[in-house]
C-alpha cells in the first residue's frame, strides 16, 4: 500500500512546502532563499526535505537566482521521503492485517511529524494487529502535542484531524456505499435488511479471535 493522492495532498497543506533552497538554521521566517550550500544548519527544501552533499547538484537549479519547484515536482519528492523516512520495509511490515486507504495514509500523517518509532505510532500499529480499530485511532488521537515543552494548538488541531481520518473510510472489509439495487423501487426494505444483516455479520466475525 502507498500513501494516496488526497494523503499527500493532506500532508503537503499540513506540513507546508518551500519551493526553493534554504537554510533550517538561520533562524528566520519566511525562510528566505540562498544562493550556496553552506548553511548553518542544514540546506533544505520542499517540505523538510535535507539536501545532503550527494544531492546537491540535483537541486543547485532551486538556490537564489534559480527556479522554484513545481508542486508536482515537490509531491514527487515528498513521496520519495515517505518511502524512505516513513513507509520502510521494517515499518510496513509491522502491520499484520489488512487496512483501509485512510488508516494507512493517517499513520503516515502522524509518523511524517513525530517520527515512525513514535510511541503514538507504534501503540496505533499495536492495535491495528489487534483489529481495536478504536483503540488505534485513540491512539493517533493522544499523539505528541508539545514543541520544546509547549502545548501548540496546531498540533492539537492535527492529532485531531489525524483521528478522523484514520476512520473515515469505515472498517477495513465493511461495505461503504449502499449499492445501486438497494434503493431502486421494489426492493428497497428488503435489500436495506439484507445489506444490514451482512454488515452485522462481518463485524461479528471481525471480532472473533
Amino acid at each position: 500500500m502507498e500513501v494516496s493522492k488526497k494523503g499527500l495532498r493532506y500532508l503537503l497543506q499540513s506540513e507546508g512546502a518551500i519551493p526553493y533552497v534554504y537554510d533550517d538554521g538561520d533562524g528566520t521566517w519566511p525562510k528566505r532563499r540562498i544562493s550556496s550550500f553552506s548553511t548553518k544548519g542544514y540546506p533544505t527544501i520542499g517540505v523538510g526535505h535535507r539536501i545532503y552533499p550527494s544531492e546537491r547538484e540535483r537541486f543547485r537549479a532551486h538556490l537564489s537566482g534559480g527556479r522554484d519547484m513545481t508542486e508536482a515536482e515537490m509531491t514527487a519528492l515528498l513521496r520519495e521521503d515517505i518511502d524512505k523516512r516513513i513507509a520502510t520495509p521494517g515499518w510496513k511490515a509491522r502491520i499484520l492485517v489488512p487496512i483501509t486507504q485512510s488508516m494507512y495514509d493517517a499513520l503516515v500523517h502522524q509518523a511524517f511529524n513525530t517520527g515512525p518509532n513514535a510511541n503514538s505510532v507504534r501503540t496505533a500499529i499495536a492495535a491495528i494487529n489487534r483489529k481495536d480499530w478504536s483503540a488505534a485511532q485513540q491512539a493517533l488521537a493522544n499523539g505528541p502535542v508539545t514543541s520544546k515543552g509547549k502545548k501548540l494548538d496546531v498540533l492539537v488541531k492535527r492529532r485531531a484531524f489525524e483521528a478522523s481520518y484514520f476512520m473515515e473510510d469505515g472498517e477495513p472489509g465493511m461495505v461503504q456505499a449502499v449499492p445501486r439495487w438497494v434503493w431502486v423501487s421494489g426492493g428497497s426494505i428488503a435489500g436495506l435488511l439484507l445489506l444490514w444483516g451482512a454488515i452485522r455479520l462481518r463485524r461479528v466475525l471481525s471480532q472473533r479471535p
